[in-house]
């Protein structure tokens, strides 16, 4: 049977969510049935060196504004009419608006598959241009030929505000490879971050954005330093790191708090931690939290829209609480750092619920999608 040539269509390999679930499929796609493209705006990132060797790599430099019209006619005629792909699914709101404008204007008409990564409702807020993307995406999504989405609440997004049709979208967890994070977990830190006598330690993970709430986990960490000894370890780089810097001064929390940056292994340091914490003012699904799970790391996090409520079970496998409640998140810190019997329980529960969301239930999933067109 004659390989089907599929194109993954996407920015960049800088470190995400989306970036990692992108290596994850290319991974481990039967490459005996597909042949694999992946076709990026910019060449840059840290998951460049792990693309697998037979996927072909094609790069879309853009500079300017201006270059989103040189990006649709490269895709319309040089990636579509050119090398004419059976198949092709991107990623995220930019790179989706423009394959799917190069669709209309290319002569050959391959499947186009777009993958919606996060809740547009609340992703538009902290968007540039948000009016002309929304406007955007409201004339382009419906020329999909399928939409594969990472939560059940961002389906409902779409067909409630967008008014896309329901039967077009199919919900696909993203997955993760529990053996490579367990055995990255297992490698020691540089640093002597973890050798504290008698402290606890929190860490949370995710580019420094608003999206991602840290002033609120940061002011509920200084509730609770002066009825516990704890270290709060921030993972990340981001626009936000010269206001959370300040924040953590205002604070007096500097000995207390540090912004560790960007980490190509984050495993290492949440394994060594006693509680994990998303504060997120909205997700698309929370990757970090199946990590922290198969990292062995009890979890809290806010139950924004959307991931948290599909991932953790309170009480269960985690501990769920409103986004946005400094109060509720200091009380929860402190209970939680307090009770090791329960930080025991969770962490057990969640080495259980981390089976659920395997890469390979993943894969299957996306090639579902995909050979149901075939």
């Amino acid at each position: 049977m004659k390989k089907k040539k599929i194109f993954f269509i996407c920015n960049n390999l800088k470190s995400g969510g989306t970036e990692r679930m992108i290596i994850n499929i290319l991974q481990h796609l039967d490459r005996e049935k597909h042949e694999l493209t992946l076709v990026l705006f910019d060449r840059e990132g840290v998951h460049l060196e792990d693309v697998p060797p037979h996927v072909k790599q094609v790069f879309l430099f853009r500079k300017g504004k201006i270059s989103y019209i040189k990006l649709i006619f490269l895709l319309s005629h040089r990636l579509f009419s050119g090398l004419k792909p059976d198949l092709v699914i991107s990623f995220m709101i930019l790179p989706n608006i423009l394959t799917l404008f190069a669709s209309l204007l290319s002569f050959y008409k391959p499947i186009i598959i777009i993958s919606v990564r996060n809740n547009p409702d609340l992703d538009f807020t902290i968007q540039k241009n948000s009016y002309f993307k929304r406007m955007l995406l409201n004339i382009l999504y419906p020329f999909a030929s399928h939409i594969i989405v990472i939560s059940k609440g961002i389906k409902e997004v779409l067909v409630k505000n967008f008014k896309l049709n329901r039967n077009r979208i199919t919900v696909v967890y993203n997955g993760i490879n529990i053996t490579n994070v367990q055995t990255l977990a297992m490698i020691e830190p540089e640093e002597s971050l973890f050798q504290r006598k008698n402290s606890l330690y929190i860490t949370a993970c995710g580019r420094l954005t608003p999206q991602k709430g840290y002033p609120d986990l940061i002011k509920a960490f200084s509730k609770i330093t002066y009825r516990t000894k704890a270290m709060l370890y921030i993972i990340g780089e981001g626009d936000e790191r010269r206001n959370l810097t300040a924040l953590i001064k205002n604070l007096n929390m500097e000995d207390k708090i540090l912004l560790l940056g960007f980490k190509a292994n984050p495993f290492q340091y949440i394994a060594r931690s006693d509680v994990f914490v998303l504060s997120s003012l909205f997700e698309g699904f929370a990757n970090v939290i199946v990590e922290a799970m198969a990292c062995g790391t009890p979890v809290i996090a806010a139950d924004c829209p959307f991931g948290p409520g599909e991932i953790i079970e309170h009480g269960k496998n985690g501990i769920l609480i409103p986004p946005g409640r400094v109060d509720i998140l200091a009380d929860t810190l402190f209970m939680l750092l307090e009770d090791k019997p329960m930080r025991e329980r969770l962490s057990s529960g969640g080495k259980k619920r981390v089976e659920d969301f395997h890469v390979m239930k993943m894969v299957a999933g996306y090639e579902s999608v995909f050979h149901s067109f075939f």
